[in-house]
């Protein structure tokens, strides 16, 4: 298949079916070096032409902060959140959410990829997080929906179609 300035694009067998690759290069960190890269885009018969693979590279593109694995980290997720889904909320909504955006999701989960977020660490961090600032239930269930909808946007728009599933929901 032909490129387009962002790496290549080929045709790979997998056991329930063929696939299209991304190849592309990317200089690595610890010495400088230019190397390959390859990454999934998804199932051949989900993209029938070779336009349609392509587009599907630069939305996963934008919604990854971590181009040289298609791995989604939280802040990757939470920037895309930004994007397309707060500025069609209410005024105080946005405010709320950038608020708990900032001020606890970033600075706990930022770097963290998205399917490496467990339930378990969830449920310990909220309880962590309403002892540390005695917030009542109603308050802590914000911040749970908010944590929420950025999986849902994930769910819905996520990187790559062989990523891991999170668990559905976050419940106490």
């Amino acid at each position: 298949m032909s490129t387009r300035g962002q790496g290549w694009i080929t045709k790979a067998a997998r056991k329930k079916g063929d696939v299209y690759i991304h190849h592309f290069y990317t200089t690595r960190e610890s010495d400088g070096a230019r190397v390959e890269t390859c990454r999934t885009i998804g199932a051949v018969a989900k993209f029938p032409r070779e336009a349609d693979v392509w587009a599907e590279v630069e939305r996963s593109q934008r919604i990854s902060t971590n181009g040289t694995s298609g791995r989604t980290t939280v802040a990757g997720l939470v920037e895309h959140y930004r994007a397309t889904e707060l500025p069609g909320r209410a005024h105080s909504v946005q405010e709320l959410h950038r608020y708990l955006l900032d001020d606890l999701i970033l600075v706990r989960w930022g770097k963290t990829y998205v399917d490496e977020v467990r339930v378990l660490d969830l449920k310990k961090w909220f309880m962590a997080i309403a002892e540390e600032r005695q917030w009542a239930s109603e308050t802590v269930q914000k911040l749970k929906q908010v944590f929420g909808r950025l999986f849902r946007v994930w769910l819905r728009e996520r990187a790559a179609p062989d990523e891991p599933q999170p668990r559905q929901g976050v419940q106490h």
